[in-house]
């Protein structure tokens, strides 16, 4: 393979790589990427809401885990 051929492969690998990581960047500040974690976010905090009011082993442990990130938090 000649070095102009090198080059030319080399080019094309980190132009893919750029395109990637424009990709990767776009979707972690697109304004439709940010509403839907904030649904699945509000979504997961109703599920777990309503599990530990239906099941008091659940808001047990809920209790004792908050406990525990309260004293690891005073550290």
């Amino acid at each position: 393979m000649t070095k102009h051929q090198e080059l030319k492969n080399f080019i094309r690998e980190q132009a893919l790589v750029t395109r990637r990581l424009i990709v990767k960047n776009s979707r972690k500040n697109d304004y439709n990427d940010l509403k839907r974690q904030l649904h699945e976010k509000i979504k997961k905090e109703k599920l777990e809401r309503s599990l530990r009011q239906k099941y008091p082993a659940v808001r047990e442990a809920y209790n004792h885990y908050q406990l525990t990130m309260a004293l690891v938090d005073k550290n």
